[in-house]
């Protein structure tokens, strides 16, 4: 319901309520300066006052007008940063997924594999999976073996290095031993 809200008048609703009360404070500083000229009736014999409030007003005016633009702007900054870290979020997940395919791993050695990824130790794995360590276990050890490595840190250090990289040897990839 917020985030409805606050694309509905462009900003979050803390900036607009500062925006609503500088404005506020704005047409209050207008009307007393509109007074003090209407009560003077003519030119009064010290303009300094009135200059100043008349710099003051211009100046909250601007102020007002840049946080308006500044919070679009940084409105439109994050959506973007957010649609760049969905797809980076999809790009790591692809090649992530790429690696297990090039592995040529099982739908259940995909799973812990993917598990092993997140961080999750093998009791976690074995939990979330329903099954028992021994299981668990069995699959890290294929999941090794067809990612030509010798245990987790391996493995996540071939997935981190392509991640890092930004490099993904398909032809390393076929050259490694496959568990039939």
């Amino acid at each position: 319901m917020r985030r409805t809200f606050d694309k509905l008048l462009g900003l979050p609703l803390v900036a607009m309520t500062l925006i609503v009360l500088q404005l506020v404070c704005a047409v209050l500083f207008v009307v007393d300066l509109a007074s003090e000229l209407a009560i003077l009736g003519r030119a009064p014999a010290d303009t300094r006052h009135l200059v100043l409030e008349t710099v003051a007003i211009l100046c909250l005016l601007a102020g007002i007008a840049f946080e308006w633009r500044e919070g679009k702007r940084l409105l439109r900054r994050t959506v973007i940063l957010e649609e760049e870290l969905r797809n980076a979020r999809k790009t790591v997940f692809d090649l992530i997924e790429t690696h297990f395919e090039s592995w040529g791993l099982t739908p259940s050695e995909r799973d812990v594999a993917g598990f092993v990824v997140k961080g999750l130790t093998t009791a976690e794995i074995s939990v979330l999976r329903g099954c028992t360590e021994a299981t668990v276990k069995a699959h890290l050890n294929a999941v090794y073996r067809k990612s030509g490595s010798v245990n987790r840190a391996g493995m996540l250090s071939h997935v981190i290095d392509s991640l890092v990289n930004g490099t993904f040897d398909h032809k390393q990839q076929a050259d490694l031993p496959r568990a039939e």
